[in-house]
């Protein structure tokens, strides 16, 4: 409870450093956030946004793991979609295209892009249901 209390109050104080003009120690502090409760999920959009910026790939990987698991823990398919397409994204600019692949396909079957994938066995092509 006090770990998430604090990840809050650090929450607030980054939203008024960022407020106030200063958004390197805005980061600083939601990366303290992050820190201090791993779920808070207004830090690690804040620390993703930052890590994407500066194509630290690695960084955008693991907070991006953490925002995927409290989506998938939700109810908005919408928010799952999302963080997958961002996915997607981090694992085509890690070189990783199977991985992006697979993010993009779960990202627009949930998103209704596309209807859901029927995958056979190895070696035979994807089929669409009808």
């Amino acid at each position: 409870y006090q770990r998430k209390m604090r990840a809050k109050l650090y929450v607030k104080l980054a939203g008024m450093l960022r407020s106030l003009g200063d958004p390197d120690e805005a980061y600083a502090t939601y990366v303290t956030a992050l820190e201090s409760d791993e779920q808070n999920e207004i830090a690690a959009r804040a620390v993703l946004e930052r890590s994407i910026q500066r194509s630290d790939w690695p960084e955008a990987a693991r907070v991006n793991g953490v925002l995927l698991a409290l989506a998938r823990r939700g109810t908005d398919g919408t928010a799952l979609a999302h963080q997958r397409g961002v996915a997607a994204r981090i694992a085509r600019a890690m070189g990783e295209p199977f991985d992006a692949r697979v993010y993009s396909v779960e990202s627009q079957t949930l998103t209704g892009w596309m209807p859901p994938l029927k995958y056979g066995p190895a070696g035979e092509a994807i089929v669409r249901y009808e």
